[in-house]
C-alpha cells in the first residue's frame, strides 16, 4: 500500500501532474472572500491543495498538515471515509474568522472532482480533524476540532456526517454539534458521550452525558456527575 504523510512545505516540481488538462476541477470558486488578506501565502495554499490532489491519484493515502498558522491546512486521501469510494477532505482557512470543508471523489481516471464545500465560523487560525464514525452507520464523518475552552480540557467544534445511504458526495453539516465538548463515540454502545465542565466542593470536575442518535437527532440519555453543583 502507498501510504505518504507530509508535513513539510511543499514544492511544485515535486509531484508531476497525472490528470492533464482534463484533471482536477480548478479552485476558483475556492477563492477566499472579500475579508480575507490576499498574500502570497493565500496563493501558495491553493497552489499546494492542487498539488495534494494530483499526487491524491496515484497513491492509495495521502496526508498533509501546515505547520504554520495562518492560512492552515488539512489534506487527507484514500478510502478514509468508506471502502468504496476514494475520497479527499480538504479543511482550511479562508481568513482569521471563517474556514472551509471541501470532499473530493477521486474518480476512476484519479482526478478530484469536488462534491461540496461547507463554509463554518471560526477561528480560522487553528484548528484540528478528526476522522470518525460519529453516528454509527458504519462510515467515517468528519468532526473539525475548533479550540479548547480556557484551559478547561474541553473542545468544541462542527461535525459533518457522510451518509452512503443517501449520497457517497455529499457531507452534511450537524447543526447542534457546535455546542457540544469532547465528543467520542462510544462504538459498543452506540451513543456520543460529551464532557462538561462543573464546579464542586473540591474544585472543578466534569459531568458526562450520553447523547443517542433518534432520527437524525441527538437526544440525551444520561448524565453522570462526580458531585453535586456549588
Amino acid at each position: 500500500m502507498k501510504k505518504v504523510i507530509l508535513s513539510i512545505p511543499l514544492v511544485c516540481s515535486i509531484f508531476a501532474t497525472s490528470c492533464g488538462d482534463g484533471g482536477n476541477e480548478p479552485l476558483n470558486d475556492s477563492v477566499p472572500g472579500p475579508d480575507t488578506t490576499q498574500d502570497w501565502s493565500f496563493t501558495r495554499m491553493y497552489d499546494t491543495i492542487q498539488i495534494l490532489l494530483d499526487r491524491a491519484s496515484v497513491v492509495d493515502t495521502l496526508e498533509h498538515r501546515s505547520s504554520s498558522f495562518v492560512p492552515m491546512l488539512f489534506f487527507k486521501s484514500g478510502y478514509i471515509l468508506n471502502s468504496s469510494v476514494k475520497h479527499a477532505v480538504v479543511v482550511y482557512s479562508v481568513s482569521d474568522s471563517a474556514l472551509r470543508v471541501d470532499l473530493y471523489e477521486i474518480n476512476a481516471h484519479g482526478c478530484g472532482k469536488k462534491q461540496n464545500s461547507i463554509e463554518l465560523p471560526g477561528p480560522g487560525v487553528a484548528f484540528d480533524v478528526l476522522l470518525d464514525d460519529y453516528d454509527f452507520d458504519g462510515s467515517k464523518d468528519v468532526f473539525v476540532v475548533q479550540t479548547a475552552t480556557n484551559g478547561t480540557g474541553t473542545l468544541w467544534g462542527h461535525l459533518l456526517l457522510f451518509e452512503p445511504s443517501v449520497s457517497f458526495d455529499q457531507l452534511v453539516l450537524f447543526s447542534n454539534a457546535d455546542t457540544t465538548f469532547n465528543f467520542v463515540p462510544d462504538k459498543e454502545r452506540k451513543v456520543l458521550v460529551t464532557d462538561s465542565l462543573i464546579w464542586c466542593k473540591e474544585g472543578k470536575s466534569y459531568c458526562k452525558t450520553e447523547y443517542e442518535w433518534q432520527e437524525r437527532n441527538l437526544v440525551r440519555k444520561n448524565v453522570k456527575c462526580p458531585c453535586s453543583e456549588k
